[in-house]
């Protein structure tokens, strides 16, 4: 029973610590998902600037550097794409703005012709 307990406390605790050390969401991650979740609450399909994201958001998305770096990691997971616009033709900086990919965040409902059962083919259409 001594040696049970010291496989236990020596091994399969150790190596639980690793794995949820490894599992754990990160920061960035969990900014993500509230950058996700004030897109769907607020019904932004289209397009926001950076500028509309910090007037609703609150807590960790109100600082600028770490409200870009939850878009990024939304960039690049392929659920907005960036969208770089300036108003005129004078140099300056460009406006943060973000297309929402829609389909993907935004999933529609099936649709009548969606759930309706498919005929079986007839030998004359094969």
């Amino acid at each position: 029973m001594a040696k049970a307990i010291h496989l236990m406390k020596v091994y399969f605790l150790e190596q639980a610590k690793r794995v949820r050390q490894t599992a754990t969401v990160g920061d960035g991650e969990a900014d993500a998902r509230a950058v996700l979740a004030i897109l769907r609450e607020r019904d932004w399909r289209d397009c926001f600037t950076g500028r509309q994201l910090q007037r609703v958001a609150s807590g960790r998305l109100a600082n600028t550097r770490l409200r870009k770096d939850a878009c990024a990691i939304l960039v690049e997971a392929g659920l907005l794409y960036w969208k770089p616009e300036r108003e005129g033709t004078t140099k300056g900086r460009e406006r943060e703005e973000y297309r929402v990919n829609a389909r993907v965040i935004f999933p529609q409902e099936p649709t009548a012709a969606d759930t309706a059962p498919q005929a079986e083919p007839t030998e004359e259409a094969a």
